[in-house]
């Protein structure tokens, strides 16, 4: 009889643990890096650091109000400090030097989905270079989905 409560409460334990291994595998390979519906003015950077922990897709999507928008976006292989002090010059480095992948539209809306090889810290960052369009509303998603 006892045997059978001690295999009883092993087996609990074992899923358990294969329950909660799940869980933590999905947080850590999914989740939304930025979703915001804002003004953005033009030739600013609005940037987020994020970490990965196994390679893994991003999904990006932006829209923008006026189809006249230069819409760039960038991921970048270094965290936020970095990042800013390069694009304000105030390192040796270009923004070229520090992109994982960029890319440019001019319209009203980006989707992209780009795959990340190795886990580490990244910026994700948009920017909107039109000077005619003024400050404008825009809707930015990046999510990481699983691979």
């Amino acid at each position: 009889m006892d045997w059978k409560k001690f295999m009883l409460g092993a087996a609990i334990v074992a899923v358990s643990f294969f329950l909660l291994f799940q869980v933590l595998r999905v947080q850590r390979t999914s989740g939304v890096i930025v979703d915001e519906s804002r003004e953005f003015l033009p030739n600013r950077f609005y940037y987020t650091e994020f970490t990965i922990e196994e390679p893994c897709k991003l999904r990006i999507s932006i829209t923008a109000e006026d189809e006249n928008a230069n819409i760039s976006w960038y991921v970048c292989s270094c965290d936020k400090n970095t990042f800013v002090s390069v694009v304000t010059g105030q390192t040796p480095y270009t923004l070229s030097d520090i992109t994982y992948e960029s890319g440019l539209e001019v319209g009203s809306r980006v989707e992209a989905t780009i795959t990340i090889d190795s886990k580490g810290v990244y910026t994700f960052a948009v920017i909107q270079t039109n000077q005619n369009v003024q400050s404008r509303r825009m809707h930015v998603l990046a999510e990481i989905v699983r691979r």
